[in-house]
């Protein structure tokens, strides 16, 4: 499977729910649909969240993907970008809420110290 061309592990999930076909893909895929996710959401905890995201919808909707159309790392990339982007917009319209309604919400450059703290009261 680690030889098949990313749009035949497509197929693969699509076709047959194949676990090792997106398993194949995380591997190839995860570093830099990290990478990318960091970039656009400016900490850690969102951009795994936006990776793990992109993958659930990978799964979900692999069957959407169209061979021919377009390249699949292009097509994977984008759902990564999707999911940053939807993250960073919740992200900014829950500070507002919070603003709006005269809550303390961590704001981008403190919002990793309140998910430390968040993380600290869970252990």
């Amino acid at each position: 499977m680690d030889q098949a061309d990313d749009a035949t592990l497509l197929e693969a999930i699509a076709a047959r729910r194949d676990q090792q076909a997106l398993e194949t893909l995380f591997t190839r895929y995860e570093r830099q649909s990290f990478s990318l996710a960091f970039a656009l959401t400016g900490n850690r905890a969102s951009a795994e969240d936006a990776v793990q995201s992109a993958m659930l919808k990978l799964w979900r909707f692999a069957h959407k993907f169209r061979r021919g159309e377009g390249l699949a790392r292009g097509w994977i990339l984008r759902i990564v970008v999707n999911e940053s982007n939807y993250l960073v917009k919740k992200r900014r319209r829950d500070a507002r809420l919070g603003h709006e309604q005269g809550l303390e919400t961590p704001l981008a450059g403190s919002y990793e110290a309140g998910e430390a703290g968040v993380r600290e009261e869970l252990l």
